[in-house]
């Protein structure tokens, strides 16, 4: 006697096969976003050190010059924002007086964009002092 799968044996099978095959898919697409999610982030915290490590270069440059002055207070912005791999990033950052008064800034450094995640931000800070004082 020959021994062969009956038809509910075959819609069984295949529909365990199309559930297994629609969650991979579902998990691949998540990954996928999470992946692009990530990335826009890290573009994000790169533009904010980028902007904090120029102003803090610019302190330092002030003091090979024999003229240190730290940066001045205020609110400052880059016109038109700054665009990578074809997303805009708008790139935001404000100088304060630090907690050690007029020897010190508070610098804080805020990049903003839109993704298929919505509105996103990012907030670094770090502070500069004047040592020399």
């Amino acid at each position: 006697m020959k021994k062969s799968f009956s038809l509910i044996e075959v819609v069984l099978a295949c529909t365990v096969l199309i559930l297994f095959l629609t969650a991979g898919i579902i998990l691949f697409s998540g990954a996928s976003k999470n992946i692009i999610v990530s990335k826009h982030r890290l573009q994000a915290i790169y533009l904010g050190n980028q902007k904090i490590k120029e102003i803090t270069t610019q302190r330092d440059s002030n003091f090979f010059a024999e003229s240190f002055v730290l940066p001045t207070n205020g609110s400052f912005s880059d016109i038109g924002g700054i665009t990578l791999d074809g997303l805009n990033f708008g790139r935001n950052w404000v100088i304060e007086n630090g907690s050690y008064g007029a020897t010190s800034r508070k610098i804080t450094a805020t990049v903003t964009w839109t993704d298929i995640n919505g509105s996103n931000s990012v907030n670094l800070y770090t502070y500069l002092t004047n040592w020399q004082s």
